[in-house]
């Protein structure tokens, strides 16, 4: 949640209710992007409270890494492709 709020913040600094200075390629990017970051920076501290277990962690984990590097990718690819569109206008 807190990379989502992050990335819609970015957008809403760059002029988020019309259209972006960046471009909405590059926005789409931002939302995939910037929340899977983030949840991989969380994701360190996952299992280091008390009350939770190894094989939930792994459990956690085993879905949670495949998404986000999913969404990372495809975010990272709009990123450039938004960046190759704008170096050919």
């Amino acid at each position: 949640m807190l990379g989502l709020l992050w990335a819609i913040g970015l957008m809403f600094l760059n002029g988020l209710p019309g259209v972006p200075t960046f471009g909405w390629l590059k926005a789409a990017a931002y939302i995939l992007l910037l929340p899977s970051v983030s949840a991989f920076c969380t994701m360190n501290f996952t299992g280091s409270s008390t009350f939770t277990s190894l094989s939930g962690v792994d459990k956690e984990m085993k879905i949670a890494l495949p998404i986000m590097l999913f969404a990372a990718v495809i975010g990272v690819i709009l990123s450039l492709v938004n960046d190759f569109i704008l170096v050919l206008r």
